[in-house]
């Protein structure tokens, strides 16, 4: 239950960005600040009901964190759901290129850009809701990655990036699962802790190598 309404929570907040945003042709920017201020909501949303009820809170909690007491269903639900997911988004991995160009360019090209947007974030958003309702929020996955992947590869063709960073992000947080699981005696630490420890210091590395930040 749990599962399922995290998973259409995260396909409303989708929505809501976009009606927001649909006024100013789907900028990148207003995607960005109207997602902020939706997901404030949603949180302001959870905590009162969190506030409200003790234990579905330690319920949620306890299934946001980590790996652990997950069921064959979950992993079921997670095959399926993010296969038709990483199906599609290998489909839109030339469109992905596209948008590497200025607005400008796209529309003398002819390109429908609002129809690009909104169908790469529908499946950006399928894969990240249904992978957030199985195992919870990991932070830095989504950011890491794929900075990851570009420094590593050097390209940024997604037909390339794309089945790697799905390799890469497995592999990652496998990594961030066994450092939790042996670190130390008797104690399990979660991924999820374990990501926000190693990932942000990794991501403002990674941009400081590729002069994003200075």
């Amino acid at each position: 239950m749990v599962t399922g309404c995290r998973f259409y929570r995260g396909s409303i907040a989708c929505v809501l960005v976009f009606l927001f945003s649909i006024r100013s042709g789907l900028n990148p920017l207003y995607l960005i600040i109207i997602g902020v201020a939706v997901n404030a909501v949603f949180t302001g949303l959870g905590d009162l009901v969190s506030g409200i009820g003790a234990q579905v809170s330690s319920q949620a909690s306890g299934s946001a964190i980590g790996f652990g007491m997950k069921k064959w269903s979950d992993v079921s639900m997670l095959v399926g759901y993010g296969g038709l997911g990483l199906f599609l988004s290998f489909f839109l991995a030339k469109r992905c290129n596209l948008l590497a160009l200025t607005d400008d360019v796209l529309v003398g090209l002819g390109a429908p850009i609002a129809r690009i947007r909104i169908m790469i974030a529908a499946v950006a958003v399928l894969l990240a809701a249904i992978a957030t309702a199985v195992v919870g929020v990991i932070a830095f996955v989504g950011l890491l990655v794929p900075h990851m992947a570009k420094s590593l590869l050097k390209t940024a063709d997604h037909r390339i990036l794309l089945p790697f960073s799905m390799l890469l992000g497995g592999l990652l947080l496998i990594i961030a699962d066994t450092l939790g699981r042996i670190m130390f005696e008797q104690v399990e630490i979660p991924a999820a802790i374990i990501m926000l420890i190693i990932g942000g210091p990794f991501l403002i590395l990674l941009m400081w190598r590729n002069k994003v930040i200075r």
